[in-house]
């Protein structure tokens, strides 16, 4: 299942494929998936046999399939309306006989943008960007007090350490102001209310 992008309130797919991999038949396979609670409108559309729906699982049972032999789960969602968000879905396989059972699980994040972009919406990506660069700061710090000057080299690796942490705190100041300056530009001449 790969990344895919979507806007708020659109229906979209997901597909799961079944492959048998094996040199024998498989017999009594069970697909259970987990889908995201913030979905609404899930259906099934195919297999229209073996399935059982309750909340947000779908399980899907296929008696047998043939060695290189596939089956298609197809479930129709609609993505929410509020947003940004992203959308976590788990699959998981079972089966009988199963020797490899390191290929039984799927997963796929499913990034729900928003329809427009607001000059608010960008404020705010940028202070939540700040937010978690102030996080990271801090367990930097942490880190720096956990070293122990007295060790041989401890203090050129404590130079090394300043000599990095200066060059992102100029990367950050130089983001910032790049950031600032695109939407100054972008909506200078945009009423946002």
């Amino acid at each position: 299942m790969p990344i895919s992008e979507v806007g708020p309130s659109q229906t979209f797919y997901y597909l799961i494929r079944v492959t048998n991999l094996g040199d024998l038949p498989a017999r009594d396979i069970r697909i259970r998936d987990w889908l995201p609670d913030e979905i609404s409108g899930a259906a099934v559309l195919e297999p229209d046999e073996g399935l059982l729906s309750q909340g947000n699982m779908v399980q899907v049972d296929i008696s047998y399939l043939e060695p290189g032999a596939s089956r298609y789960i197809v479930i129709r969602a609609v993505s929410p309306q509020f947003v940004p968000a992203t959308l976590y879905n788990y699959a998981y396989l079972t089966a009988d006989d199963d020797g490899n059972k390191s290929n039984n699980r799927c997963q796929t994040r499913t990034y729900v943008r928003p329809s427009s972009y607001t000059k608010q919406d960008a404020i705010a990506s940028f202070e939540d960007l700040l937010h978690r660069q102030n996080r990271l700061y801090k367990s930097f710090n942490l880190l720096l007090n956990k070293i122990d000057l007295t060790e041989t080299g401890a203090q050129d690796s404590m130079v090394d350490f300043l000599a990095a942490y200066e060059n992102l705190l100029r990367v950050e100041a130089n983001l910032y102001m790049s950031f600032y300056n695109l939407l100054n530009m972008k909506y200078e001449n945009t009423i946002c209310p």
